[in-house]
């Protein structure tokens, strides 16, 4: 018997609204990662958008400059 099995299908329980806001935001993030991935984002992008900061790449796919 595990703590799930303790409570019933429409138990109540107390909870602060912080910890309501963190579950909340914890699963807005995962559903939103999921979606990324499922839409196959590229990697770099994903990180950038979890770190918040854009990724430097020595790579350089398309120049501006003229030839």
């Amino acid at each position: 018997m595990g703590l799930i099995d303790v409570f019933e299908k429409e138990d109540r329980t107390e909870i602060k609204l912080s910890q309501l806001c963190e579950m909340l935001s914890a699963g807005a993030k995962t559903e939103l990662l999921m979606n990324v991935v499922n839409c196959d984002v590229p990697h770099q992008y994903i990180r950038e958008m979890v770190t918040g900061e854009k990724e430097v790449s020595d790579c350089v796919l398309f120049s501006t400059e003229k030839r």
